[in-house]
């Protein structure tokens, strides 16, 4: 899965937005996905989630987590 369509799954919300979760288990809310940046440095600027009882505001980073098994 390309970045490319992260970002756009990502700004669209193109996602099941219920019930989400981090990977210990914190609860997630996105409030606003931020605005694509297309120039150098963050992927989104100026978006907004809830992690657990905390709102966040600010820069988000987006990668694809690659996971290899032998």
């Amino acid at each position: 899965m390309t970045e490319r369509f992260l970002f756009y799954l990502w700004q669209f919300r193109l996602f099941n937005l219920e019930n989400l979760k981090t990977s210990t288990g914190e609860e997630l809310s996105i409030i606003k996905p931020g605005e694509l940046n297309s120039h150098a440095g963050p992927d989104f600027r100026n978006g907004l989630i809830k992690l657990g009882q905390t709102t966040w505001a600010g820069n988000i980073e987006i990668h694809p987590n690659i996971v290899t098994g032998k």
